[in-house]
């Protein structure tokens, strides 16, 4: 629907307004995307960390080296939490990193 009618109580007067009514349902996938393998260990790895929060990405990033032993961290800032990663980052740190963490609402 893309207009509305908006009537005010007691008087005569109408306004006219748009309306943009979104659809929430999603899309059904035929087949469910296969999950990427696990690593064994952190132990030594180099760990892609991709957050909205500078400082908790950071601070994820520090922990997996200091106590997990991963050998470094390569953090990614993302724009915005209800979109998907985008393309680029995804394709650059698939090329460096041996995992990645994704932090929602990191």
């Amino acid at each position: 629907m893309q207009w509305g009618i908006l009537r005010l109580v007691g008087t005569e007067t109408k306004v006219r307004a748009m309306v943009k009514v979104l659809d929430p349902t999603g899309v059904v996938l035929d087949q469910v995307p296969s999950l990427a393998p696990r690593i064994q260990s952190f132990e030594g790895a180099t760990i892609g960390v991709v957050g909205i929060a500078p400082e908790a990405v950071e601070r994820v990033g520090e922990i997996l080296v200091s106590d997990f032993g991963a050998s470094r961290s390569i953090i990614r800032q993302k724009d915005n939490i209800s979109v998907p990663l985008e393309a680029e980052i995804f394709d650059e740190l698939r090329g460096l990193v041996d995992c990645m963490v994704v932090g929602v609402g990191v």
